[in-house]
Formats: structure tokens, sequence, C-alpha cells
């Protein structure tokens, strides 16, 4: 029964706007009430966290969580002073991470069914919306105004309307996208390519609606995020040569598309247009001026309180860092990529692994090893490409977004775990041999 209170509570959050066009639910209700119940979901697991026994190699998980709910929780406090309303959406930056300590102990099953249920109704609004805003564009102006009724129309680049889907913001939509297509593209690279209806399907359909969506930040950060992963995560000739066919199909199909029915490509425009420093880019206000007029904040934070030049630089981390200073950031972002930090440690395991393979050693399989590694850094991808969508927008820590990164970060936990449970116990064994060398 907890368990599906805490599954209910995690999908209403990233697809509450759902519930408000289909059933007329009110906006406002529906969203303090998705919010509230996922902050008291962090409240209970972070009080369950800190009296919690969890295995050593979690150990620096459950200290950093600490220390941020520390850091960012006394700067929330404070904030709170100057105004309730507008702060309080900051209490997800430390309040629900936590909650990855409740979600390890589940299956992985249910941990992706929860992925597969906010995907299809993310994905799904998208495409419908798009698709009645074709046929009735007024009805694509009402739908807008019943998900956010204090909107004042509908955000557009070039006279081409972003396509918001159920979260009513298109940077919002493509930020779940950006992270589920990139958990569906590694179980299908990690899988060799082997077909899988659901998979095939689900990464089509995720990358045409996150193009619709046309969030030239998040679309960059998705396409960076498979590059790197298939150049230098992975190895296989093979595994490459059939990313690069899957690509060019893909690319085929969605030129085919945009010809014909949609106008997918117009992202490239948005992009030009924000990596420059005028006041229409995303590094407005980005200067040595600027750095200079807000090195008290950088220091200590409280930018907004101040109004120091940087707040209106539209980078996420920058936002962050002249809100809370530098330490409360860089603990932060030690929380953000802790998966970096985590498959370090997997990376010194798996070469001790090395020195007993190389000396014969046939308990071991080098394959094998490899394979989990390789699994590892799979489940490890979704959750730094959803750190790193922060380089804009900060959708990642609103409500539709951040129970989704903390399923995600508990998939990778738990793999995590299983890794170096099965392996840390041969590593002593490998130091052993390495020292009589």
């Amino acid at each position: 029964m907890v368990q599906i209170l805490i599954m209910t509570a995690l999908v209403i959050a990233s697809t509450r706007g759902a519930l408000v066009y289909h059933f007329g639910a009110s906006p406002d209700l529906s969203y303090q009430l998705s919010s509230v119940a996922l902050a008291l979901l962090g409240l209970f697991a972070t009080l369950r966290m800190l009296t919690l026994r969890v295995h050593p190699e979690l150990g620096v998980v459950k200290k950093v969580f600490q220390l941020n709910i520390m850091l960012i929780g006394a700067y929330w406090s404070i904030f709170m002073v100057f105004s309730f309303i507008k702060y309080v959406n900051i209490l997800f930056y430390f309040i629900l991470f936590p909650v990855v300590f409740i979600l390890i102990g589940w299956s992985k099953k249910k941990l992706e069914t929860i992925l597969h249920v906010i995907f299809a109704v993310t994905a799904g609004g998208i495409i419908m919306i798009q698709v009645i805003g074709l046929n009735d564009f007024q009805e694509f102006y009402r739908i807008q105004a019943v998900l956010r009724p204090d909107s004042v129309g509908i955000p557009n680049f070039g006279g081409i309307a972003q396509i918001n889907g159920y979260q009513a913001s298109n940077h919002d939509a493509s930020n779940i996208l950006v992270m589920i297509c990139m958990y569906y593209f590694v179980q299908l690279y990690i899988s060799g390519f082997r077909i899988n209806l659901w998979l095939f399907s689900g990464l089509l359909t995720g990358i045409f609606a996150l193009l619709l969506a046309a969030s030239a930040s998040n679309i960059t950060v998705f396409i960076g995020g498979l590059l790197f992963f298939v150049l230098f995560a992975g190895r296989g000739i093979v595994r490459k040569l059939v990313f690069v066919w899957m690509a060019c199909l893909l690319g085929w199909i969605l030129v085919v598309v945009e010809k014909q029915y949609f106008d997918l490509f117009h992202f490239l425009d948005k992009f030009q247009v924000q990596i420059l420093l005028s006041e229409h880019g995303m590094l407005q206000g980005l200067n040595l001026g600027s750095l200079y007029g807000s090195l008290v904040s950088i220091l200590i934070g409280f930018g907004y309180q101040l109004e120091v030049p940087m707040v209106d630089v539209e980078v996420a981390y920058v936002k962050i860092l002249v809100a809370f200073g530098v330490i409360p950031t860089l603990v932060l972002l030690y929380v953000l990529f802790l998966p970096l930090i985590l498959l370090r440690n997997a990376t010194k395991v798996t070469k001790r692994l090395g020195l007993l393979v190389s000396d014969g050693d046939q308990s071991i399989s080098t394959n094998r090893v490899y394979r989990d590694r390789l699994c590892l850094i799979g489940f490890a991808a979704p959750v730094i490409v959803g750190s790193l969508t922060l380089l804009h927008y900060g959708s990642l820590f609103k409500v539709t977004s951040i129970g989704l990164f903390c399923v995600l970060l508990s998939i990778f936990l738990k793999e995590y775990l299983s890794f170096m449970i099965k392996y840390a116990s041969m590593a002593p064994k490998a130091r052993e041999k390495a020292a009589g060398k």
C-alpha cells in the first residue's frame, strides 16, 4: 500500500497537467497538492534516513545528502523570511533526495514502471496537443489557458509555437523526455540493439516529441549525451556501427516527417540565438562587469535579495551559485553528479580485478566484468544528462522533474550497490597479488 502511494505521488507530480485537462481538476489545487505530497514524501524519507543504517558502499551518499540538507535547508529557511510563496519551491533542492534510500529497496521493474507511465503521458501529451493545434489553433490556446491560467499566451520562436505538453512548459516537458529517452537508449545499446519493440518505439516517439517541444538546450544535452556514451563509454565496433546506422535511419525518417507534416528542426535557430551574449541569449549578463558586481553573492549567496547582475544569466548553475554561494553549490553539484564519483570507485575495483585476470584467475570473466561495468555506466547516463540540463533552464528542480530524477538515481545506486557487492570482495585478493609482485 505504501509503495502504491509513493508511486502515485511520483507519477502525478510529473503528469498532473493530464488530470487538469482530461478530468477538469483545478489547476492551482492540483499543482499545490502534488507539491505538498512530494514535500511530505521527502520529509518522511529525510527523517527515515537519519536513523537508517546504510550499506558501507552508500555511506558517502548518506553523508552528502545530510550535508546538502543542512546547507541548502539553512538558506531556504532564511529565504522564507523574505517571501514565503516566492521561495517555497527551493525546498526541492534538498528535501526529496533521501527518497532514494526507500526506492533502492524496490524491484527494478517497479521503478521502470514509474518511468514508463511518466514517459507515455508526457510524450503522448506533446504529440496530442500538436495534432490539436494543427486542426484548431484556438483550441491550442485554450489548452494552454486551462493548464496554466496565469500564462499570457503560448511561447513561440520565429512565429512557431512551442509545444508545451501537459506540463504547460516546453522546457519542463523536454527535461522529462531527455532523461527517459537517454534511459531507453542505453538499455538498447547495452543489449546490443536486440529487438525490443517497447524501447525502440519509445525512443523514436520520445525523440519526435522532444523535437516538437523544441527546447534547444535540452536537445543539445541529449545529443551530446548520446555521442559521449557511444564514443567513450562503450566499446565494440559492431555496436557503434549499429548506432550509426540507426542514427542515419532515424535522421532520414525525421527529415521526411519534417518536410511533410511538422517543423521539427527550428530548435537549431533557437540554439544560434541562445549561445549569444546578447540580451536574447542564455548567456546575457555574463561578463567581467557582472562577475565583479556579483562577487559577494558568489561567495555567500543571497544574489536575488541583493539583486546582483548575474541573476539575469539563464544558466541554472550560475543562478544556483549566486543564490546559495560557492560551498552549498559545490555540495549540491556533488549530489547531482554522484554517479561520476561512484563510477570512479567502480573503475578502481575493475582495475584491481584486471590483475587477477592477467594472472590467470579463471573465476573471473573479463567479458562479464566489462558488461557489468557498461551497464553501470548506462544507468548513470540518464542521471548525468538530467544534471547537465541545468546548463540552461532549471527545470530539474521543479516538481515535474525532481521525482523522476530521484527514481533514475535510485536505479543507478541499486545497480552500483549490486556491482560493488559482487566484485569488491575480490579486490583485496588483487591487492595481495599486486603487492606480491
